[in-house]
């Protein structure tokens, strides 16, 4: 059997309409024959919306957090339920992915790969005009952050915790960078190859991203800023993270003041949002997880106790409703308003990652500054600014990581990652080394150093057996 990585591909691939995102439909199939048509590849279904997700929309990742909570109810729900990897995360019960079928994650994640790899390596050949090269320079370099933006993902999904101080050579996932799938598939690499391969390959690529892009599904020059911020954070290099930060921001008017929505207190409906995918704050648009602490969970208590009572988020966006069998839970309500908050990057994120680096460079007055911006347009209206006074830069950084995590809860993959960067800072208040989940009177413990990494599949292993 001839040694394949995807467990299906696409040339063809579906186009979709992204004018209204969450009212995706088929637009029909595309073999790629000139460079408008490699573009147009950018931005397929898959390419935006299939990434980090099972085949409901849902993600077992959420559910290796400290975010998400479940009760005697939900858990008898899951005995009909399609989607069980969701249940074993949270109980720990590794492989999460059953070992009988193949990992839809993996499978959408390496077929936008490919379709990634083919815009990088075929638009060239059907470049003829001056106009035709300039675009294709722009697309290849755009198709290089998408790939770069799963890599980096997959390599903390299916990879050990990244530590700074350690060698970081164990292996994770195949970096593969070809588009044909006749040829061999390369070994597995370390977390450490493919971060020095992400930052090298985008910096030579971000002079080449366009300044101004119609829609956020398609990577800006302040987009590949983000990703080589985040990716700096991670190996802690925070001169690093600061300078790509403040490259990727853009200015307050990116950002909803919530103190002009309103929420209907019957329906929860809260309306002055925009509900599509190229809303102002989405920078670099990848759909999020559905049902995230709605159906197959609540929000943690953890969470809801991290809210002040003039938290505009907590107003809007979670409520104590009926959910499973008798219970009553605080839920999320981003789902149920139709708020396209994004997986990829957004601007709040942005300006929460130039916060953290001035943190953690002890740059302690410029990161109260950076969060007050945000305070501004998160809580009420009246309420007081954050000030420097007596606070360490502890003190600080841990104040940006607590607004870090309301502002990008249940956002698939962020909180996750954090957990993970955290738990190498041993000794710190925001820092765990484990997390435990609890159903009724049962607990279990997940050690973020063995528990948080997904396995890849043995229908993978198998196709592949000199990993």
């Amino acid at each position: 059997m001839k040694k394949i990585l995807y467990v299906f591909v696409m040339f063809a691939i579906t186009l979709t309409s992204c004018e209204d995102f969450l009212d995706v439909k088929p637009k029909g199939k595309l073999i790629p024959n000139t460079v408008s048509d490699y573009d147009k590849l950018m931005i397929s279904d898959d390419a935006v919306k299939w990434n980090f997700l099972d085949n409901n929309t849902g993600s077992l990742i959420p559910n290796l957090t400290d975010d998400v909570k479940m009760t005697p109810a939900v858990e008898e729900s899951f005995a009909n339920s399609y989607n069980l990897d969701r249940f074993r995360a949270y109980k720990y019960e590794q492989a999460y992915v059953d070992k009988n079928t193949s990992s839809y994650m993996w499978d959408k994640g390496y077929a936008n790969i490919l379709a990634f790899n083919t815009i990088i390596n075929k638009t060239n050949e059907v470049a003829v005009s001056d106009a035709d090269k300039l675009l294709a320079k722009k697309i290849i370099s755009q198709a290089k952050v998408g790939r770069a933006w799963i890599y980096f993902n997959f390599a903390n999904i299916y990879g050990p915790v990244f530590d700074p101080n350690g060698k970081n050579d164990g292996k994770t996932i195949p970096l593969v960078l070809d588009h044909d799938i006749d040829n061999p598939i390369p070994d597995l690499s370390s977390v450490n190859d493919i971060y020095d391969f992400l930052t090298k390959d985008l910096r030579s690529e971000i002079s080449n991203l366009p300044v101004n892009v119609k829609d956020p599904f398609r990577a800006s020059r302040k987009a590949g800023s983000a990703l080589l911020a985040q990716i700096y954070l991670f190996k802690q290099q925070y001169d690093s993270v600061a300078y790509y930060a403040d490259k990727a921001w853009a200015g307050e008017e990116f950002l909803y003041d919530y103190n002009t929505f309103e929420k209907d207190p019957v329906s929860n409906e809260v309306s002055g949002l925009v509900t599509n995918a190229t809303q102002k704050e989405n920078l670099f648009y990848r759909q999020t997880a559905r049902n995230v602490s709605t159906g197959m969970g609540y929000v943690s208590d953890e969470l809801v106790n991290l809210y002040d009572e003039n938290d505009l988020r907590f107003k809007y966006f979670i409520s104590k409703r009926s959910g499973k069998g008798d219970d009553v839970e605080y839920q999320q309500d981003y789902d149920k308003n139709n708020f396209a908050k994004t997986v990829g990057f957004s601007h709040p994120e942005v300006l929460l990652l130039r916060a953290e680096a001035y943190a953690r460079l002890n740059r302690r007055q410029d990161a109260i500054d950076a969060l007050n911006i945000l305070k501004k347009n998160r809580y009420e209206t009246g309420t007081e600014a954050w000030e420097l006074g007596d606070k360490t830069q502890d003190d600080v950084i841990e104040l940006v990581l607590n607004e870090r995590r309301k502002e990008l809860a249940f956002l698939t993959n962020k909180r996750f990652l954090d957990l993970k960067r955290f738990s190498v800072e041993v000794g710190k208040p925001w820092s765990k080394q484990k997390v435990v989940h609890m159903i009724g009177e049962d607990k279990y413990e997940g050690d973020i150093a063995t528990k948080f990494q997904v396995e890849i599949s043995p229908e993978v292993l198998e196709m592949n057996p000199h990993w």
